[in-house]
């Protein structure tokens, strides 16, 4: 509660209005001559000093006016200094920089976050165009940025880059708004500064990580596919013939294997026809193995010629050869057969070294196994010898 003054004290001074004050000397002079004329009545019959006692009472009632005014303005002063200080927190010491620029990109305001991040006084940007500190590369993203704000009136962002005192760049985030009055004043726009640094720094090396994958993936492809094509070749070494290049004896009885199980499985036919040149050791014993491996290459040339893409000719052994035949019936078997020899007489190279070819023909049965077809189709070649050679014998 407020302490009541004593009315004899003298009025204290207040930081009160002209007016107020005024109206304060006047009561104490007109309170001063109450109290000389004291005893004497007024034309209503009221005596000096209950008039005087009215006055007091006027008095004391102003001065406590005048108290809770001081009061208030005390209160107003004390929410003023809270809320420059909440302006100072969260102005100049916020996490991002802020600016107010003219249409001209003049730097009319800045916050002490704005200049920290150049490394430069607040005063020193203050008056300054704000592309003094953009790099010169990315000052037309902030002329294009610049444009749309003001033929848009809506709030425009890009990215660029801010030159700092040490003449190091530092990667900003840029938010721009108008002000309030579009222009004129104290600025013609706003604008907020983000430190994206650590965020670019952190892109570039994704990507460059990034390029590095594509370059080892693509080193790895590159010895995957060397690798692929090694194998492949070791494959296609380890399943030929190294000097005729047919497919070899386990590679041929693997295939003929896998060619009875798809026959059996889902129907169809499958024929081989055994071939064993004839005349092909006389041309060992009197012109050498070199003459002999030439007509084994020349055979295997001519075989080659006359098989379709899904058969598959093999050497066997020496001067043994055979023809799987997926999807051939008995018939068609013999009729390649009778190709066959009809080539190999038809060979000059082969005709003058004397050497033909007998044939043996084994068509798949229901359930025979690999080695019983092959035993068959021996059966049938060594027929053919038996009648001289040149010549097919075996299923018809």
């Amino acid at each position: 509660m407020m302490k009541r003054r004593d009315p004899r004290a003298a009025p204290q001074e207040t930081p009160a209005t002209g007016a107020s004050a005024s109206g304060h000397a006047d009561l104490r002079r007109r309170a001063e001559q109450a109290l000389r004329t004291l005893g004497r009545a007024d034309e209503y019959g009221r005596t000096e000093l209950e008039h005087m006692a009215e006055l007091l009472h006027e008095l004391e009632t102003h001065q406590i006016e005048i108290e809770l005014q001081n009061e208030e303005l005390r209160e107003t002063t004390h929410r003023l200094e809270s809320s420059r200080t909440r302006y100072f927190d969260l102005y100049d010491l916020a996490p991002v920089g802020y600016l107010t620029l003219t249409e001209r990109n003049i730097i009319r305001q800045a916050n002490l976050t704005a200049a920290a991040k150049l490394g430069v006084l607040r005063t020193e940007l203050i008056g300054k165009p704000l592309t003094k500190f953009i790099v010169p590369d990315d000052q037309g993203t902030f002329y294009l940025q610049r444009r749309a704000l003001f033929e848009t009136n809506r709030q425009q962002s890009c990215e660029l880059r801010l030159v700092g005192a040490d003449g190091a760049s530092l990667w900003m985030h840029l938010d721009a708004v108008l002000a309030d009055d579009g222009r004129g004043g104290d600025g013609a726009y706003r604008a907020t500064l983000t430190d994206i640094s650590a965020h670019k720094q952190a892109e570039a090396q994704i990507k460059q990580r990034n390029e590095e994958l594509v370059l080892l993936n693509a080193e790895l492809a590159a010895k995957s596919a060397a690798l692929e094509f090694a194998n492949a070749t070791i494959s296609r070494i380890a399943a030929s013939d190294h000097l005729t290049g047919l497919a070899n004896r386990r590679h041929f009885y693997e295939s003929l294997e896998k060619a009875i199980s798809m026959t059996r499985r889902h129907g169809g036919s499958l024929a081989i026809v055994g071939l064993d040149l004839d005349g092909l050791k006389r041309v060992n014993d009197t012109a050498g193995h070199a003459a002999g491996d030439e007509v084994l290459v020349r055979f295997a040339v001519l075989l080659r010629a006359l098989c379709r893409a899904e058969d598959l000719p093999g050497r066997l052994g020496g001067d043994e050869f055979s023809l799987l035949l997926p999807g051939v019936d008995v018939e068609g078997a013999r009729h390649l057969a009778e190709r066959v020899l009809a080539a190999v007489r038809a060979c000059p190279p082969l005709e003058r070294c004397g050497v033909t070819v007998s044939c043996g023909i084994a068509a798949w049965a229901h359930d025979e196994r690999a080695d019983d077809l092959l035993r068959r189709a021996d059966d049938g070649l060594y027929a053919a010898k038996r009648e001289g050679g040149d010549s097919a014998a075996g299923d018809r």
